[in-house]
């Protein structure tokens, strides 16, 4: 922003514009195509004709489909999994807000960008390590540590949040485990749900995230107009905290499913 007010679009949509290229251009990591054979019963003459092709594949796939397929939120874990991302995520914006409040009154506005990207790059590293291998154990305790170091992670910052340095080391150790909460989250989603009901799980998770980001933020502005960036600071802890116990509900209750 101060090169331009718009000209930091130009960077993230370059950078999704090359990343989904290279990402697409993965072939050998896209799941397989799952063919159903249907086998057409032959008309009179023991040829079928394409009317009768058509209207009998509609009714096998009618036939085969039964009532309407369970909505997703019914599974067991899935409404605690989607509070877990909603309170989460509230963490985010708050801190964004809060940091952006400190970095004013500190008259350091132009690095704001800098002190932000120094939560980014934790994360960034950390799925990297995340994504190239694979932890073993139940996915929600996964969902909990990480849940707790977050937690941890933003005490820190509130109490390094003066010193604008050594808070920037304390957002790259809190955002190693940002990404594997984010990828954990969706590997629950995919334990819970059928695989035809994979895409609405992951969307009612995407929708969860964004629901919180928007109340995190509304929440933090009326806290810092009401005090100051330091009572800012507190509510990503709070925040993070206030999920661990949404993630333990959720993984009871998936417990109980199996």
């Amino acid at each position: 922003t101060s090169v331009h007010p718009v000209s930091q679009l130009f960077v993230p949509i370059m950078a999704c514009g090359i990343g989904g290229t290279v990402f697409f251009s993965l072939r050998s990591t896209q799941p397989p195509v799952i063919v159903e054979q249907v086998t057409v019963a032959a008309a009179d003459n023991g040829h079928p004709t394409p009317s009768d092709d058509a209207d009998q594949l509609t009714l096998r796939q009618l036939k085969r489909s039964g009532a309407k397929p369970k909505s997703v939120l019914l599974y067991a874990g899935v409404l605690p999994l989607l509070a877990v991302f909603i309170v989460f995520n509230m963490s985010f914006t708050s801190f964004d807000v809060s940091i952006t409040a400190t970095m004013k009154s500190m008259g350091l506005e132009p690095f704001l960008g800098l002190q932000l990207a120094m939560f980014a790059v934790g994360s960034c590293i950390g799925a990297l390590v995340f994504g190239s291998r694979k932890i073993k154990g139940s996915h929600w305790a996964h969902m909990v540590m990480f849940l707790s170091l977050l937690t941890v992670g933003y005490v820190f910052f509130r109490l390094t949040m003066d010193n604008l340095i050594l808070l920037g080391a304390m957002e790259i150790l809190a955002g190693l485990v940002v990404s594997p909460t984010f990828a954990t989250g969706n590997l629950i989603v995919k334990d819970l749900v059928p695989p035809e009901s994979l895409t609405e799980g992951l969307s009612w998770v995407t929708t969860a995230g964004t629901v919180g980001t928007s109340i995190g933020s509304s929440v933090a502005g009326i806290v810092l107009d009401a005090s100051s960036p330091h009572v800012g600071m507190m509510l990503p802890f709070l925040f993070t905290l206030a999920s661990v116990p949404l993630a333990l509900a959720g993984w009871t209750l998936a417990k109980r499913r199996v």
